[in-house]
């Protein structure tokens, strides 16, 4: 890492094996140090909580990159890709969100630009590949969506042209937005779904033990549940108060 920007700033002959300057009473020392402590400080920052004590004692930003190359490089950038890309196409909502949702996936399509960016010369044929590129990661983001948006994925693979991923992460935001108001307004105002779906229109109502037979049959069927958005129990992500609004 010292050699990247510091080159000019220090001779590399006064640098030892460890990145570490021999000679502290040499002119440029002090602000090599200071350089190096901003780059340590950088590489220590974008790393995972549970991966920093591997590296936190490590002197110099030197030992740092070289001890992280070692030990997580594969030296197979295809391998990489392919990784991105598998995530790419299996990603999917899974009750969350759609900005999270949708920030992921475009996180998984940032990396893949700069693992492999798009080397034509001929312009006709970079702007093609260009849409193609584009109608894909449409095609992924409608494919990983939760079914409750089956109507508004129909409805945009009609459109001719299909509009761009923006564009679509803008109307499935506002179908989302729509579906929470309603699901909002209907849960202030009927019973819960487990509910109204034992009662029959004209029906009589149970009687006391029936009742408590059905409470009790309720609950069971309730202690069973477990929502993956907010790792509650007793309710899924299709009631969960935090994806939906509470009443």
């Amino acid at each position: 890492m010292a050699d990247i920007k510091t080159g000019d700033i220090i001779p590399m002959q006064t640098i030892s094996v460890h990145g570490l300057v021999e000679d502290e009473d040499d002119p440029g020392y002090v602000k090599w140090s200071t350089e190096d402590a901003i780059v340590r400080g950088w590489l220590l920052k974008t790393m995972e909580p549970h991966l920093l004590g591997l590296f936190i004692d490590l002197p110099t930003a030197k030992d740092i990159w070289e001890s992280v190359t070692q030990m997580f490089y594969d030296g197979s950038d295809e391998s990489q890709y392919y990784e991105l890309r598998c995530k790419a196409t299996r990603t999917r909502q899974d009750g969350r969100q759609i900005n999270l949702y949708f920030t992921e996936l475009k996180s998984v399509w940032q990396d893949l630009d700069r693992r492999r960016p798009l080397r034509m010369v001929c312009g006709a044929d970079l702007k093609t590949r260009k849409e193609e590129l584009a109608k894909d990661r449409v095609y992924d983001f409608l494919a990983g969506l939760d079914g409750v948006f089956d109507q508004v994925r129909s409805e945009i693979l009609r459109m001719k042209p299909i509009p761009g991923i923006e564009e679509c992460f803008n109307l499935v935001r506002r179908e989302s937005q729509r579906l929470v108001t309603m699901m909002g307004t209907k849960a202030t105002m009927t019973a819960p779904p487990m509910a109204m779906a034992t009662k029959a229109p004209g029906s009589l109502p149970p009687s006391n033990e029936s009742s408590r037979s059905f409470q009790t049959h309720e609950d069971i069927d309730k202690d069973k549940l477990h929502c993956n958005h907010c790792n509650g129990t007793r309710h899924t992500e299709e009631t969960c108060f935090e994806i939906h609004g509470y009443p």
